[in-house]
């Protein structure tokens, strides 16, 4: 028993220092080669909070490492991630990113996220000063109206449709108490039960 103790705490404790050797990598900025090697030994790429998360510490860092971010979400990184509600999108558009932004988008980052102070992408995009990247954050934002606007005409047609049809059913209805006939409805019951 006291073996089978042991080998679990040396796994943790090995996990352990894979992860914060991952991290390492990442924060010294050791180039994709040695991140690629870190990598393989974690299990799972999402693990830790905030700066502790690799996308996240990748997209925070004050010079950016393009190769290892790409590393990153192409080996399943959580791209909705979040530090203080902030994800690597919202880190990437601050940074000018364009690129890595669209990389993220393309692997399911939420373009409508806004962090704990309600700023999104586009406050974001226009701190970082990069004319596309502020032009990118406009698109997004006036699709994002777009896509709500046409949920919102979709709803309405929905309930059009079912006025409709309840005002269909309420001319049947008149109709047959107008004409005494029985009404024409199957309505699954039979008189021989």
């Amino acid at each position: 028993m006291r073996m089978l103790i042991q080998i679990s705490i040396t796994l943790i404790t090995n996990m352990n220092q894979a992860q914060s050797d991952l991290l390492k990598t990442i924060q010294h900025d050791m180039g994709v080669d040695f991140v690629e090697f870190a990598l393989s030994r974690v299990e799972n790429i999402n693990f830790g909070e905030g700066k502790t998360n690799p996308l996240l510490c990748a997209c925070h860092q004050i010079v950016l490492n393009p190769d290892v971010i790409t590393l990153l979400v192409k080996g399943g990184a959580d791209v909705n991630v979040k530090w203080y509600g902030s994800t690597p999108l919202l880190f990437l558009a601050k940074k000018g990113a364009l690129e890595l932004v669209k990389l993220v988008l393309e692997h399911g980052a939420d373009p409508h996220v806004a962090n704990n102070q309600g700023f999104d992408v586009m406050h974001h995009a226009r701190d970082s000063c990069v004319p596309e990247m502020i032009e990118f954050a406009r698109e997004l934002v006036s699709n994002k109206k777009e896509v709500m606007l046409q949920k919102e005409n979709d709803e309405l047609r929905a309930r059009v449709e079912k006025l409709e049809k309840a005002m269909a059913a309420l001319g049947d209805l008149k109709d047959v108490l107008c004409t005494g006939e029985e009404p024409n409805v199957d309505c699954g019951c039979s008189e021989d039960a």
